[in-house]
């Protein structure tokens, strides 16, 4: 068994740079805040309203709430499609009363697997309510 010994360079704290230390640690720290970060908050909230009514809605839409929460939890998913958009797009369909831009959106796709069986879909939630009293889904993409 062999033994390496290095040698270290004795150093006084002077020595060190430490504005370039903090400037580093900065840019790690914006690269790891969300790029939205209010969107992120509103689904964690919204995560946990749709896991404090999953019975409910279950029963009454017949949805998985799993597969919403994880689809809320994509941050990939959500940002690779726009609210904004959906909004525009969705607005002259949804009830007298509700307003698309007072609706929180996001965007849902079904697992993979059922788009390997041909039952996948794809498309925008828009939801309204403590209690997500309102729960509108816009088709966009089906096998």
């Amino acid at each position: 068994m062999q033994i390496h010994s290095h040698s270290t360079r004795n150093f006084l704290v002077q020595d060190i740079d430490w504005k370039n230390i903090q400037n580093c640690i900065n840019a790690s720290m914006l690269k790891m805040r969300p790029k939205k970060r209010d969107q992120r908050l509103g689904n964690i909230s919204l995560i946990r309203r749709f896991q404090i009514n999953r019975k409910s809605l279950e029963d009454r839409y017949g949805i998985s709430v799993n597969e919403i929460v994880e689809c809320l939890r994509d941050d990939n998913l959500q940002s690779a499609h726009s609210a904004e958009e959906a909004k525009e797009k969705y607005s002259g369909v949804i009830a007298p009363g509700h307003l698309a831009e007072k609706l929180e959106w996001f965007y849902f796709e079904s697992p993979r697997w059922t788009w390997e069986q041909m039952c996948g879909t794809a498309g925008w939630y828009a939801v309204s309510g403590r209690n997500i009293d309102t729960l509108y889904f816009f088709h966009e993409k089906m096998s």
